[in-house]
């Protein structure tokens, strides 16, 4: 069974709550990528939702993982979330080579949380991993994007496809990476000059 859809509102509730039920002795900042990452931004539309909340970094690295992911489900027993909502999937099943390079310089602020701060993947990082994933939500979310895409957008989006061709990606898949670069080719005929 598939958790329940979470708007804006409810996770900004989960991360504060989160950020409060934090038992850490330091700040722990976390950047978060998906549907989360582009509602927080305004990237994607008002009455958007989604099922979680993607970390795809967390500083310091590895240490308070735990605590940061035990807050996350405390704060989804009392708000009535799902457990899982705030979860590191992204980074524990190898995908962390699909993120753009240089990724970190684009980072957006979304907000500080008691000892939590978090901040989201840029724009173009979102929509070029979103292009690339392919699933039909991603292309939904690209798609509401038609009119706002720049030619700059395509040319990230295309260095971006093109940079998961080097043999230093290792999760890349040929078949969905032709799919990403087909859409791709749609869309760049979408989008006035």
């Amino acid at each position: 069974m598939s958790p329940e859809p979470y708007g804006k509102k409810a996770l900004l509730a989960a991360l504060r709550l989160t950020g409060k039920k934090l038992d850490w002795p330091g700040p722990v900042e976390i950047v978060i990528a998906g549907g989360a990452a582009g509602m927080f931004l305004g990237i994607w539309a008002a009455d958007r939702v989604t099922e979680d909340c993607d970390i795809v970094n967390i500083n310091p690295p590895t240490q308070p993982r735990r605590a940061l992911l035990q807050a996350g489900r405390e704060a989804a027993e009392e708000l009535d979330l799902d457990p899982d909502w705030l979860n590191d999937d992204f980074m524990t099943f190898g995908t962390l080579d699909t993120l753009p390079d240089g990724w970190q310089t684009r980072c957006v602020n979304v907000g500080t949380f008691g000892k939590l701060k978090v901040t989201s993947l840029g724009r173009q990082d979102l929509l070029a991993m979103k292009l690339h994933a392919g699933r039909e939500q991603d292309i939904l979310d690209i798609r509401a994007q038609l009119e706002s895409l720049t030619r700059d957008d395509i040319a990230f989006m295309r260095a971006y496809l093109d940079s998961l061709k080097g043999p230093w990606r290792k999760h890349i898949k040929p078949a969905q990476l032709a799919r990403a670069f087909a859409l791709l080719a749609e869309i760049e005929k979408e989008v006035s000059p």
